[in-house]
C-alpha cells in the first residue's frame, strides 16, 4: 500500500483559473501520476471554501477559493483542513470546506462545526492495515470552540494521552502538525519537543506542515519527523527558490505473509513549482537537496548550534515582531526594519522590556492577555 501526502495547498491568483476548470494537469503536473498509482492520498487545503465571501477581520492574509475549485482535489481521499486560515471566512467558509468535501467524497480531518468534531482522528483501513490520521494546527484566528466551527490546536494537557490511546487502535499513525515559523529550516526548541512527544506517544510519522520552506527531517526512536514539508500548491513566485520548493511524503507498507505484522518504508520526492504546474526536481538539484537534508538532521543532534541558528532567526525577525507587539504604526515598523532595529534599543527600555517579557512569559499573566485580546472591546 501506498500513501501519498502533499504539503500546502492553496489556490493563488496564477493557479485559480485552472482550479476552476478543474485544470489537473496545470496543477500537479508530474505529480498527477503519484496521485493516480496511490492508495490513498492526502493533502492540507490551506483555506476557506465559499462563493460569499466575507471576511473575518485578522492580522495577516485571507485566504479562500470558491466552490467549483474544489473538483480538482476530487482524487484526493483526505484533506487536512486543521490550518491557520479555515477561518478566514468565519463559519460560512469552514462549513462550506465540510459540505463540499463530502460531498465529493474527500474525508476531512482536524476541523469540524465544533471543537468535539475538529479533534476527532481519522482510520482508514486498507490491504488489511489500519492507518491512523491525527490534525493540529497552531492558535491564530482559526481555533473551533463548543459552539463555532473551525480547526484543533494541540491541546499539551489533553492531546498526548490521545494520541496514546489512538495509537493502540490502529497499525500506522500519521500526524500533521500545522505549525513552526515560517522560512525557519529547522525545528525551534519548542516544536522540537513536540514532535518528539508525539512520536514518544506512538506518532509514526509526524509532517510539520505552514512553514513555506523544506525543513529538517528527523528519525528519532523508530520515527520519522518532518520539520517543513514546504509548498506543494501554492503559486509559483519567480526567483524564490524557497516558495516554489517542497517534498512529497510517500510511505509503503506491506502486510507480510501468515503474520499480522508489516513492514514499512518513508521516502520523499523534491518537488518545483513553476508556471506550468509542479514539475520534479532535476537530479542535481535532487542530489543537493539530500545533502542539505543530511547536513540538517546532523546538526540538529547539537542543541547549542541549533539554538545558535534559532536565536540568530530571531534576532531577525525581532525588527518587525517586537513593533508588532507594542502596536506600532506601519511607517515606524518599516524604520525600524530599514534601519536594523535602531527605534527599538531607542524607544523600548529596560523597563518596557522586562514587563512585555514577564507579560507573556508568565502563564498567569499570559491568561489575562489572551483573555482581553480576545475580546472585541477589552477597555
Amino acid at each position: 500500500m501506498k500513501i501519498t501526502i502533499f504539503g500546502d495547498i492553496c489556490p493563488t491568483k496564477d493557479t485559480q483559473a485552472a482550479f476552476d476548470r478543474g485544470d489537473r494537469e496545470s496543477i500537479f503536473g508530474d505529480t498527477l501520476k503519484e496521485i493516480e498509482s496511490s492508495d490513498i492520498v492526502i493533502g492540507n487545503l490551506e483555506c476557506a471554501v465559499t462563493d460569499q465571501p466575507k471576511p473575518i477581520q485578522k492580522a495577516g492574509p485571507v485566504l479562500y477559493t470558491g466552490i467549483r475549485s474544489m473538483q480538482t482535489l476530487k482524487d484526493f481521499d483526505v484533506l487536512s483542513i486543521a490550518n491557520n486560515h479555515i477561518r478566514d471566512c468565519g463559519d460560512e467558509g469552514v462549513m462550506t470546506v465540510l459540505e463540499t468535501c463530502k460531498k465529493l467524497g474527500i474525508r476531512t480531518l482536524g476541523a469540524g462545526k465544533s471543537m468535539q468534531e475538529a479533534r476527532k482522528p481519522l482510520v482508514i483501513e486498507k490491504c488489511g492495515i489500519k492507518i491512523g490520521l491525527m490534525s493540529f494546527a497552531e492558535q491564530e484566528f482559526n481555533i473551533a470552540s463548543d459552539t463555532r466551527p473551525g480547526a484543533c490546536y494541540l491541546d499539551l494537557y489533553d492531546d498526548f494521552d490521545r494520541i496514546r490511546d489512538f495509537r493502540k487502535t490502529v497499525d500506522y499513525l500519521i500526524i500533521l502538525y500545522h505549525g513552526g515559523i515560517e522560512y525557519f529550516p529547522y525545528a525551534s526548541p519548542e516544536l522540537s519537543r513536540k514532535c518528539r512527544k508525539m512520536v514518544d506517544c506512538g506518532a509514526d510519522l509526524v509532517s510539520c506542515q505552514h512553514s513555506h520552506c523544506i525543513g529538517t527531517i528527523e528519525r528519532y526512536k523508530g520515527g520519522t519527523i518532518v520539520y517543513g514539508q514546504g509548498n506543494s500548491v501554492f503559486g509559483y513566485r519567480d526567483g524564490d527558490n524557497s516558495w516554489n520548493r517542497g517534498l512529497l511524503l510517500q510511505v509503503e507498507l506491506q502486510k507480510a505473509e501468515n503474520s499480522s505484522s508489516y513492514n514499512s518504508s518513508f521516502t520523499y520526492k523534491g518537488m518545483v513549482a513553476t508556471p506550468n504546474g509542479l514539475r520534479w526536481m532535476s537530479e542535481d538539484t535532487s542530489e543537493n537537496l539530500s545533502n542539505e537534508l543530511r547536513a540538517r538532521e546532523q546538526l540538529s543532534q547539537n542543541r547549542v548550534a541549533v539554538q545558535k541558528e534559532w536565536d540568530k532567526f530571531c534576532a531577525n525577525l525581532g525588527k518587525i515582531h517586537l513593533p508588532l507587539l507594542l502596536g506600532w504604526p506601519r511607517i515606524l515598523i518599516a524604520i525600524n526594519r530599514r534601519t536594523g532595529n535602531l527605534l527599538i534599543k531607542m524607544l523600548y527600555g529596560r523597563l518596557a522590556h522586562n514587563n512585555t517579557h514577564n507579560l507573556i512569559r508568565c502563564e498567569a499573566h499570559k491568561e489575562v492577555i489572551e483573555n482581553l485580546l480576545s475580546k472585541k472591546d477589552f477597555s
